[in-house]
């Protein structure tokens, strides 16, 4: 005859608290080749997106690489650029100023 007490065998939910409680320390796989084969899979599945996000977060990388490289370049040109339009500005400034001691008015 079973052992377990009456209220335990007759109340679902306190059924499902020992049942959730004494699972965890079974190995609810067993030898079930099935159970092997879902798991191999679901491992190779997930090694297989580890390796993907792998691949996307080496890409990200590179890209963020050339990014700043062309950011760095981009920074350079623009630098180069104010420094001409400078000079640019103060021999504009020069000539009319040469200009205008001759006569010449805007």
């Amino acid at each position: 005859m079973d052992s377990t007490p009456l209220s335990i065998r007759t109340d679902p939910i306190r059924t499902v608290r020992v049942a959730s409680a004494i699972a965890p320390n079974y190995n609810l796989l067993g030898n079930n080749p099935k159970s092997k084969v879902v798991a191999e899979d679901n491992k190779r599945h997930a090694n297989f997106t580890l390796g993907q996000a792998k691949r996307a977060a080496f890409h990200f990388l590179k890209e963020t690489e050339k990014c700043n490289a062309a950011m760095e370049t981009c920074e350079a040109r623009r630098e180069e650029a104010e420094m001409s339009l400078r000079q640019v500005r103060k021999e504009t400034a020069m000539w009319e100023l040469r200009a205008r001691k001759f006569g010449w008015s805007a």
